[in-house]
């Protein structure tokens, strides 16, 4: 080889060299972006495994409170329906029920015009007459 030639060489050598050496930054580089951001997610997940734990107490307590409150609702031996201003069955009790032959479990499908009369009646201070004198309906604004 003439000197022309292994000087020719040893540039090339020396590119390639320098080209690695870029490509081992670069990957260094990456590498440690790739570092932080296994760090970020990992500490995004653990935030999230408590928010999750903190929804599934308050879930168990609100299921805890509701099979409470429907209890409570079908312990009254008065029948009782609650109405939201739009006049829609929101909680009624089985008294209710059996009185207006509702379905105690679907109270959404109980709007109906009487119901929003009923609704009118109780806003304006009337009381429900019933056809069975022993069956009272209480009546709560909601």
């Amino acid at each position: 080889m003439t000197g022309w030639g292994q000087a020719r060489l040893k540039e090339q050598m020396s590119w390639v060299v320098e080209q690695h050496a870029t490509a081992i930054e670069e990957l260094q580089s990456t590498n440690e972006e790739l570092e932080t951001t296994v760090e970020e997610l990992r500490a995004a997940n653990s935030e999230l495994a408590t928010l999750n734990a903190e929804l599934e107490s308050r879930t168990s307590e609100l299921n805890r409170l509701d099979i409470l409150h429907g209890s409570m609702v079908n312990s009254l031996e008065r029948p009782l329906m609650v109405l939201d201003r739009d006049g829609v069955v929101t909680t009624c009790n089985q008294a209710s029920e059996w009185l207006w032959g509702l379905r105690a479990e679907q109270p959404s499908a109980g709007r109906c015009s009487r119901y929003r009369s009923a609704r009118r009646r109780a806003s304006s201070g009337s009381t429900f007459s019933t056809s069975s004198p022993s069956a009272g309906l209480s009546t709560f604004r909601a």
